[in-house]
């Protein structure tokens, strides 16, 4: 699911790092081949310099590449055992795995189809299991929990929920790289995303929620 529902918002989120810090974007791409040149004057310490060959063809060439993969639940023991799994762990709403007796949070629990590798998710989690453990049955419950894109030359707050109502709209206010988009039904809000300046409106925007969110 897109963090930044906005075409316009994720254009300007590139703008700020273009032309303020020369990054470079290359979108809907991947990475055919990674490999060392030839060593010159302009290699990185090691003497090399790396060079990836794109899906489309072209070639980028820098001192230093660095992959960001996202995350994926380690469930080899979980399966070995015998527990049910998807993508992670499966659990109930009481953090239960397929075995009475087992419980499982943290990124690795998958609870109504879902991985919630954050760390708001999991500090709820800890605390109904808490009271779960001592005695008193509780079920755990996700609140409204935004996101921060820690992009830090333009700050991101997003709060989409889970499943969107087919008439929702959004709504996209602000200039430059300061907007606020909001996810609005029958004159309730359901979701928003802040850049910029509009991060500040993040606590009262969240009083505003729709109860049912």
């Amino acid at each position: 699911q897109s963090f930044i529902p906005s075409g316009e918002m994720g254009a300007q989120l590139q703008a700020v790092y273009r032309d303020d810090w020369q990054v470079n974007w290359y979108l809907g791409q991947t990475i055919q081949s990674l490999h060392y040149a030839e060593p010159s004057s302009t290699a990185s310490e090691d003497g090399h310099e790396l060079i990836a060959t794109l899906a489309s063809g072209e070639t980028v060439e820098a001192d230093i590449w660095l992959s960001a993969l996202g995350l994926q639940a380690n469930i080899g023991l979980a399966k070995h055992s015998g527990l049910q799994v998807n993508q992670g762990i499966v659990v109930d709403q009481y953090q239960r795995t397929s075995a009475d007796d087992i419980y499982a949070i943290g990124d690795c629990a998958e609870l109504g189809g879902r991985l919630r590798q954050y760390v708001a998710p999991i500090l709820h989690s800890c605390r109904a299991l808490a009271k779960t453990l001592t005695g008193h049955l509780t079920e755990v419950v996700y609140p409204p929990m935004p996101v921060q894109i820690k992009t830090t030359q333009c700050s991101v707050v997003s709060y989409i929920p889970e499943i969107i109502d087919e008439h929702a709209q959004w709504r996209v206010t602000g200039e430059a790289q300061h907007k606020q988009a909001l996810l609005m039904c029958s004159d309730q809000l359901h979701g928003f995303v802040l850049m910029g300046d509009a991060v500040s409106s993040k606590m009262n925007l969240l009083k505003e929620l729709s109860p049912s969110m």
